[in-house]
Parts: C-alpha cells; structure tokens; sequence
C-alpha cells in the first residue's frame, strides 16, 4: 500500500524480445572487421522491404529485381565460383531465413572465403547490391549513425511511460503510475485551497519521482537522447524537475494528451524531433570541419589527406556527404591506397598484380570503423516545406546548406585527434 506521503504507487519495466537485431552498431562493426579478398569478392547486399503497405509482397521480390544484374564474372573462374555460391547463400537466406517482420537487411557473403554475415532492422535501407574486395558499408553506416538508441518519455499528472527505441523497435519500457491522493471529499474555499495546495505538492513530487526514475534508466543504458511528450504545464514541471545531466539529453519536446495516443502515434511525433536533430548534428559537424581547416587546427578534407590521416589512425570524427563517391585503388598487403585509376607501375615498389580498384568512400568508413572514428553521413537533401515554392518535377534537386559546404570541401573531410 502506498502512503499520502509516496505519489507514486507502481513502477512496472519491462523487457520487450526482437526477432530482428536491434544492436545494429554491433552488427556494422562485424561487418568492417572482414579481411579485404583479392582473390574472391565480397557480395554485399542490402534489402528494403516493406512487409505492410508497401511496394513489394516479399523480399524474394526484392531481391529478384537485381540479383542477376551484377553477377558478371566468368562462371568457370574463382570469382565467378565464389560469386555464383554468394548468389544461391543469399537467395536462401531472403528466402527461408529472414524474418518476416524485418523491414531491411544487410547481408555480405563472400564463399571463396567461407563468409557469411547478415543482420535483419526494423528499418528500411535502399535495395542495393555490390561486388567488391571489401563490404560496402556506406548505406549501412548512414542507417546505424542516423538511428542512435534513444528514449521517448509521455507523462501527464499521475501516468508516465518511458520508452527505449533501439534501430526503431521497442526494447525496453517503464510505466510509472500514480496515487490519486488527496481524494476531493470535503466542499468550502478554505478546503479547497488546501486541497489544491496538496494536489499540487502530489503532481510536483511525483513528476520528480519520474525525472529520477527517467534518469536512472538512461545512465544505466548509455542513453543521451530523450524526447519527451506532455501538455506545456506536467512538461514545464518535468524540465523544473530534471537534474542538468537529464536536461542536456532532451533534444526536443512535443504536446500530446497521452490519453488518447498510442505507442504508434507517440513515435509518430517523435520522429520529426529526432530528425532535426539529427540534421542540426551533421551541420554543426560540417561546420566544425571547415573551421578547423580554415584556422589550420586538426582539421583534413579531401580523398588524399583523409586517407593519409585514416592509415595513420589520427581521425577522430570523418564527416562524409550522402552523395560522395570516388573510385580509387589499394594494395592491402602493404597497405597503400590512391585516388584515381589504378597506376601501371606500383607507387611503392610492390607487385602491381596486388593492387584493386576501390570505392573510396567505402575503404574511409571501413577504416574508420576499425581505428574507431566516430562517423557522419550528412544528408544532401533539403527538408521538404509545404510553403514557398515547390521545385519542379524534372529540375534540379537542391543540395542543404551543410552538404554544400562539404561539397566545396571535396564532399569528404575530417576532424583529427593530432
């Protein structure tokens, strides 16, 4: 039983299963640790599938459209053997192994090597597929760095409900509910104000119960974003009751009378904060790029010198646009990499035989995953506004502010640790 003097009466958490990966940061990482393949080449596949409402029935369908498009090598050759065995390992696991409440999956094969790997998200991811001596992890990378685990709070006077979003799908809840002391018995101006009086020192003390209890949950998982859901006065009230620390991890706020909304509805309006905020990263990140180039401060752009920094291990923080791509080359037996075709004569002496042709915008995420640089991909495209005017159908589709800026960068660039 709970006392007058406790507002709050019960705490339920709960655990909620997957059946899809839901540690997708965990998944990319297995992903960049594959060994580069010479001889055989890695099939990095990634699927958009839509299992409710949308443009495909399955994901065999999906993968029907382009799985014949890129397997280009001659049948009786390594590469074509192992490219051919990825083809049937890949077509099994859409067909018989995928979950069917998975909206995308990354899967990279490569059975000249005996690999396989894949991970099944409640997310959605272009459908793509690439030949390559490493994984093409770009798109994949762009879908973990842009969906960080974070928490939505919705609370009202005696109810409140935390919620844990990992990769989109819930994992993990926590429901706080209240007492409804004091009970309104008695009539009379003196008795109510008193009455008031309590009430109000019940909501404050329980909206403190929560920002604590909010707190914990978020320290405990390594969570620093929060979005919370209330009416503008228990919400003014959770931002009084928040400690600092809590505070610097709401990112944004939206009304809603938790009442009359579901869980579908509260993600629905989270998601336009988590965002914007996600967009206000990628800017402020661009930003910092540039200024460190312009005061000479620890800063690189440009293919040759962030590759220079990424095999010295001295990236901190790379900062890609969405639409950088550049083919290189690289000898990893050395290693040594390059920009542009590959040379006739092997720049360090080696034997050219050992060098391949290299998206580079994949060997700097692959590198920069491994020497554990944090990433961002930053959006090329400008939010869509319903006022002004719209662009037209067949024009040009205008670049944001941020990824123009790293676009005169040379579309890649980087903040070093020395």
């Amino acid at each position: 039983m709970s006392s007058p003097q406790n507002p709050v009466k019960k705490i339920r958490e709960e655990s909620h299963d997957a059946a899809v990966d839901t540690d997708l940061s965990a998944a990319l990482l297995t992903f960049a640790q594959l060994p580069p393949s010479t001889e055989t080449p890695y099939a990095t596949v990634t699927l958009d599938w839509y299992p409710e409402g949308g443009k495909r029935t399955s994901p065999t369908e999906a993968w029907g459209e382009i799985k014949e498009e890129v397997w280009g090598f001659h049948f009786r050759s390594a590469e074509g053997i192992s490219a051919e065995n990825d083809r049937l390992r890949i077509g099994t696991y859409i067909a018989d192994e995928l979950d069917k409440t998975a909206r995308g999956a990354m899967i990279v094969s490569n059975s000249g090597e005996g690999t396989f790997e894949a991970a099944s998200f409640g997310l959605s991811i272009p459908t793509t597929v690439h030949l390559g001596p490493i994984p093409y992890l770009k798109e994949f990378t762009r879908l973990v760095e842009d969906n960080p685990t974070h928490a939505m709070l919705v609370l009202d006077q005696d109810s409140a409900d935390l919620y844990v979003i990992n990769a989109d799908v819930l994992t993990e809840s926590v429901s706080v509910t209240g007492t409804k002391f004091p009970r309104h018995q008695a009539s009379g101006g003196l008795n109510q104000r008193r009455y008031q009086n309590r009430a109000n020192e019940r909501i404050e003390t329980f909206i403190k119960s929560v920002a604590e209890e909010v707190q914990k949950v978020l320290d405990d998982g390594g969570i620093r974003r929060l979005v919370v859901g209330s009416d503008e006065v228990n919400g003014a009230l959770f931002q009084e009751a928040a400690h600092d620390t809590l505070k610097e991890k709401i990112i944004g706020a939206f009304r809603v009378d938790i009442s009359a909304a579901n869980f579908d509805k509260i993600l629905e309006l989270a998601e336009p904060i988590a965002t914007a905020y996600e967009r206000t990263r990628e800017s402020d990140a661009v930003d910092a790029v540039a200024d460190a180039i312009g005061s000479g401060n620890r800063g690189a752009a440009g293919a040759v010198d962030i590759l220079k920094a990424l095999e010295q291990g001295q990236v901190y923080r790379l900062v890609m646009s969405g639409d950088y791509a550049e083919m290189g080359w690289a000898d990893y037996t050395m290693p040594i990499y390059g920009v542009g075709e590959i040379p006739a004569e092997h720049p360090a002496g080696g034997d050219p035989h050992n060098i391949v042709p290299v998206p580079l915008e994949q060997e700097m995420i692959r590198q920069a995953l491994l020497t554990g640089a944090q990433i961002e991909i930053v959006d090329p495209s400008v939010s869509v506004s319903t006022e002004g005017e719209v662009p037209k159908a067949d024009g040009e589709i205008p670049n944001s502010a941020a990824d123009a800026k790293l676009d005169a960068l040379g579309g890649v660039g980087a903040l070093l640790r020395w």
